[in-house]
């Protein structure tokens, strides 16, 4: 229910909402020399909660572990908030290695500049202004026909967490696209999403606390769903994709999956998932 309320405020009340919510904690931090320099205060914070520091090493150890990540990697890191996935690459990369990172929120590019810089050249923040109706005005681009500024092939290892949640499906099509275009042969991806399997898909539309109760996108004259949605007045809030279309679009784009992680967001089997959404693998052919 309040995550419904929450989505239905307008843009700007949504971040001042979590910022009355967070300063107080902020301030308790701040008396308490808590605080870490490259830890943003929680009234900022955009990407979902938990502890900033121990998420970014939980997910570079499963880029190391299921991505084949190396310190000597050139590294792009879509949706990259506020630098909690950048943080652990500052002890991580090699001399060689290089992180970019780019998201469409502009003041968790601004902090990341602000904050990266005594790293020099070796950690790159960009902003791509997009239309999403959880982040961004309707002004913005559209995620659908974006074209990333960057070179083809240049990329060892690309990674999206909790991305892919808050897009639709052409636009996740267009990502995948990109994804391919910009990895080098032999590259790998991992990105985060809420899957619907084929075979039993109202269990998982209805898990309890995290449902997707509306359809909202089907295969053009066909009755085969692709997505489904939390909230219809901002279907970015929350999105969930038919497995068997993910499936396809991977392999419309040369990209074979190499791990499938269910999460434990699917209350019926909590005990499985390594994380709370479900996590796919895949690699450039």
């Amino acid at each position: 229910m309040l995550r419904r309320l929450f989505y239905a405020l307008p843009l700007p009340l949504k971040y001042a909402a979590r910022w009355c919510y967070f300063w107080p904690l902020d301030m308790v931090n701040w008396l308490s020399g808590k605080q870490h320099p490259m830890v943003p205060p929680m009234r900022m914070c955009f990407t979902g909660s938990g502890d900033f520091i121990r998420i970014g090493e939980h997910y570079l150890s499963l880029f190391q572990q299921y991505g084949g990540l190396q310190a000597h990697h050139q590294v792009l890191d879509i949706g990259s908030g506020l630098g909690r996935m950048a943080l652990p690459f500052t002890h991580f990369l090699s001399a060689e290695g290089r992180y970019c990172g780019i998201d469409v929120v502009p003041k968790g590019v601004k902090w990341c500049q602000e904050h990266y810089k005594a790293y020099g050249a070796q950690f790159r923040f960009d902003h791509a202004y997009l239309h999403n109706s959880l982040y961004t005005g309707t002004d913005a681009a559209d995620a659908s026909t974006y074209r990333f500024a960057y070179q083809d092939q240049s990329f060892d290892f690309v990674w999206l967490t909790s991305v892919f949640t808050h897009m639709l499906p052409a636009e996740v099509s267009n990502y995948l696209a990109e994804i391919s275009r910009m990895l080098k042969p032999g590259g790998r991806c991992l990105f985060t999403l809420f899957l619907i399997p084929k075979s039993d898909p109202g269990r998982r539309l209805r898990t309890a606390g995290f449902d997707f109760p509306h359809l909202y996108s089907t295969e053009p004259n066909a009755a085969s769903p692709i997505a489904w949605v939390m909230d219809l007045n901002t279907p970015h809030a929350n999105v969930a994709f038919a497995m068997d279309w993910i499936d396809q679009e991977l392999a419309n784009h040369g990209l074979v999956i190499k791990h499938q992680l269910l999460g434990y967001w699917d209350s019926s089997n909590p005990a499985n998932g390594i994380d709370f959404q479900d996590i796919i693998v895949v690699e450039k052919v």
